[in-house]
């Protein structure tokens, strides 16, 4: 991010006490974005004599945390929290909520091995609403159910009471079993 120090810099020079400027990058300016979809922060300035104060909006957010289906890993569909919830609730099923992260080297051996399971995801599409939560991006959910490391599975049903908590990376045999276990017979 040394092109955005660039630009703050350049447009701190010649600043007056009080004066205010607001600038955003753009791809096109070589600004990476953490995730493809979203829209870059604003940063705008008040300079207040010695001191430059910042302020960073955000002016969109990431359409992973609110399109329906989009993210998909493994060969699972996730929905968002928010829209998993409401699925949850309408069709009376258990949420399968996967916390996880971009750089979890676990989370990616969990899609690539277990979520490309032809009967994992079979019987995750027959009998639950799976969510996915990145780790960095909803923290108030890590929170919500004691989340501290990734991956981590919890299950919980229509009403949000929780059923049953992974932590850790599990294979797909064993994942079947707790999948078998949290549905119940005929889940």
């Amino acid at each position: 991010h040394s092109l955005l120090l660039q630009k703050i810099s350049h447009f701190l020079l010649g600043m007056r006490a009080g004066e205010e400027k607001e600038i955003s990058m753009r791809a096109e300016e070589g600004y990476k974005h953490r995730y493809e979809g979203s829209v870059p922060p604003r940063v705008s300035f008040y300079f207040t004599g010695k001191t430059a104060l910042f302020k960073i909006k955000v002016k969109g957010i990431t359409k992973k945390s609110h399109n329906l289906q989009e993210q998909k890993f493994g060969k699972v569909e996730f929905y968002s929290f928010e829209k998993g919830v409401e699925e949850a609730k309408k069709h009376n099923k258990t949420m399968f909520i996967y916390f996880r992260s971009d750089y979890c080297s676990w989370c990616r051996k969990f899609a690539e091995e277990v979520l490309t399971n032809a009967s994992v995801v079979d019987r995750l599409k027959e009998s639950f609403i799976p969510v996915a939560v990145d780790v960095d991006n909803e923290k108030d959910l890590l929170h919500q159910f004691d989340v501290f490391g990734t991956p981590t599975i919890v299950f919980v049903d229509s009403n949000g009471k929780e059923l049953k908590k992974l932590v850790g990376f599990i294979n797909a045999g064993d994942f079947l079993g707790v999948l078998d276990e949290v549905a119940g017979p005929g889940g």
